[in-house]
Parts: structure tokens; sequence; C-alpha cells
């Protein structure tokens, strides 16, 4: 599956709009002329960690959903006390999942990250990807979480197996691509956050 679009870009583009506009929302979120398609008849609404942005937290995932062809949007809620569907009943129809990863040293322990839930589905990272050393700032931008969520929204294949890199714990990632050479989603040869920006690339 081919996430790329002339209009939108890829994950690095939304660093580079970061950069340039640090407000702003990621590129190919909040777009008001955006218009559900077959495919993808419902939209998707990004939500970021307690105290930060949308710009802060999806500029990799935005991106990447708006080229797979979903109307993408982000809401800002601020510094709040917030509820969430962890131990509780879910909401019925809606579909559940949660990725985290064991490194996470936020959430701790990191189990308590996953939903309690009818039809929950929860995602150990590292069972996946053995090697994959990310952290709970780092789990936006890893390749293999975004690989999971695009999956989760559609197909949904029952097997389905991210394809797997080797990532540092520090928040370095290498390079993830496909057989035939091609970059997957998510972050190729650098795995940012706003805390690892010290190694963009000078242009």
């Amino acid at each position: 599956m081919k996430l790329r679009s002339a209009t939108v870009g890829l994950a690095a583009t939304g660093y580079e709009a970061e950069l340039d506009a640090p407000n702003s929302s990621p590129p190919g979120v909040d777009v008001a002329d955006c218009h559900p398609r077959a495919a993808h008849p419902y939209p998707v609404i990004l939500l970021p960690g307690t105290s930060y942005t949308v710009a802060e937290t999806w500029q990799a995932l935005g991106p990447i959903l708006a080229n797979a062809g979903y109307c993408v949007y982000g809401l800002n809620y601020g510094q709040t006390t917030l509820t969430t569907a962890t131990g509780g009943g879910g909401v019925p129809g809606v579909k559940l999942v949660s990725i985290e990863t064991t490194h996470d040293e936020v959430v701790t322990p990191y189990q308590s990250a996953f939903l309690d839930a009818p039809g929950a589905v929860n995602v150990t990272l590292q069972d996946q990807c053995p090697a994959d050393g990310t952290d709970h700032l780092g789990i936006a931008y890893d390749a293999v979480p975004l690989q999971d969520v695009v999956n989760a929204l559609g197909p949904d294949s029952p097997g389905f197996a991210p394809q797997c890199g080797l990532t540092l714990p520090d928040g370095h990632a290498l390079a993830v691509r496909s057989g035939d050479g091609s970059e997957l989603p998510g972050v190729t040869d650098r795995h940012l956050s706003r805390y690892h920006r010290p190694h963009l690339p000078t242009p």
C-alpha cells in the first residue's frame, strides 16, 4: 500500500512543517474541504498527549493518514484531567486499539495503557518487533506503530505483521524499507520527536 501524495507528503514533510510553523496543524490535518471517500467513510480524530498539541504529536501520522485517503482532524484540549476507556466498558460498536511499548518510562507499568473492554485489541510493540526500543515519547513517530494504526483503520488484516527495523532507546531508527526498496510509512532515516530535533540533518 502506497501512502504517498504530491499534495501532502511523507512524515518528513510534517517535521519540516512544524519547524516552520510550530503551532499549525500537520500537513493534511484539519483540511476544511475534505470529504470522506467511499473507501474511508469515517473521519479520523487525532488527540495528543495531555500536555501536548496536535502539532507536537501527530506530524508523522497526520500526513500518512491523509495520504491514505482519510479526512483527518486534530483536537487540542490543553492540560486537563481526563478519563479514558482504560478499565472501562468501552463504547458499543467502536473498536478500541491500544499500542504500547515495554520501554515506556512514563506509563508504568506499561500494561496499564491497555484497554479492558469487549473487543479491545492491545498490541505490545516488542511482541511484533523485539529489537524496537522506542519509548513513550517516540511511539507516535516510530514506523512500526504507524503501520499498526494504518492497518487497524483498514484493511484490519487479522494476520498483519509490520515490517520491523532496529529502533534504539534514544530514538534513532535505521531505515525501514520494503522488499522493492520503497520507504515504508513513518520515519525512515531518523526517528524524531520534539526531543530529538538536534539530530535533524542540515538542508
